[in-house]
């Protein structure tokens, strides 16, 4: 079975610099992507049933597919990539929901270590949001910080990341 994640971000727009309207703003806008998503991969779920791959929406948004091989069933794929049609646009969350989710990861990083587990050194919290923000933006071609050095079964169960949508809708 291959599991296709749904990565949830959001936007908060704010000229003002209101922390709180940023973060209640991107708090709104990452429920109405979340609906976006879903209804996303509904249609995804319900063309590659109708194909004859068996496809479930689990809870946390994200699909489970019985029986294909991605490079076999590429046309397939490909038609209910085109039935779905585009992902919605991932919004760029607030600098206080990034602090948060920085506060998480940095608790996963505690998890690792406490383990044995091999991890990622941390950067401060300022170089974590300018190039989380920064990487969505196009200003970056590196991937933002992440405490898992690998990822594996083991490692999710004894140290689950959360994700960034955890941080608005919870």
């Amino acid at each position: 079975m291959a599991l296709v994640s749904a990565v949830f971000l959001l936007s908060g727009c704010n000229p003002t610099g209101d922390t709180d309207t940023a973060d209640s703003v991107a708090a709104e806008e990452f429920k109405n992507f979340d609906q976006q998503v879903r209804a996303y991969y509904e249609k995804q779920a319900a063309c590659l049933t109708e194909a004859g791959f068996p496809t479930t929406i689990n809870a946390d948004g994200s699909i489970t597919i019985s029986g294909i091989d991605f490079e076999r069933d590429a046309q397939v794929v490909r038609r209910c990539d085109d039935v779905s049609g585009e992902h919605p646009e991932l919004p760029t969350p607030s600098e206080e929901g990034l602090s948060e989710f920085y506060a998480r990861l940095l608790d996963v990083h505690e998890c690792l270590e406490a383990n044995g587990l091999s991890s990622v050194q941390p950067p401060s919290e300022q170089v974590f949001i300018e190039s989380y923000l920064a990487s969505l933006q196009g200003g970056s071609s590196d991937a933002p910080w992440h405490p898992y050095a690998e990822f594996s079964s083991e490692v999710e169960k004894k140290c689950p990341a959360p994700l960034l949508e955890d941080v608005y809708l919870e």
